[in-house]
């Protein structure tokens, strides 16, 4: 028993103090639609070229200076994972990640 000894300790103590991982799950702020496409505004440290765009799924790129901005439609967070694991695989540092609400956009 002994080895299990700090584990408990460390359940009790978050149990006790902190609620359960669910309750707090459940106490956290609710985002309004967050489960399904989305308009995002990614930025990376580097220049890719418009040609890109088919590749980054028809979203709209833009090179400013040092930088590139990725905008557009995101169906899903799988897709946008897998958007973040493309910028990965070009070495790109990411900058921002940015969701954009309707009201927001130009």
């Amino acid at each position: 028993m002994d080895d299990y000894t700090p584990l408990l300790n460390v359940i009790f103590h978050l149990s006790r103090n902190e609620g359960t991982l669910f309750e707090r799950y459940l106490a956290m702020p609710k985002v309004k639609g967050c489960h399904g496409s989305a308009d995002y505004q990614i930025i990376v440290k580097g220049q890719l070229g418009r040609r890109w765009s088919d590749w980054f799924e028809g979203m709209t790129i833009e090179a400013e200076g040092a930088v590139t901005i990725i905008e557009g439609k995101v169906l899903d967070q799988s897709a946008l994972h897998g958007l973040l694991v493309r910028i990965r695989d070009l070495g790109l540092p990411l900058i921002s990640v940015t969701r954009v609400e309707s009201e927001q956009k130009t």
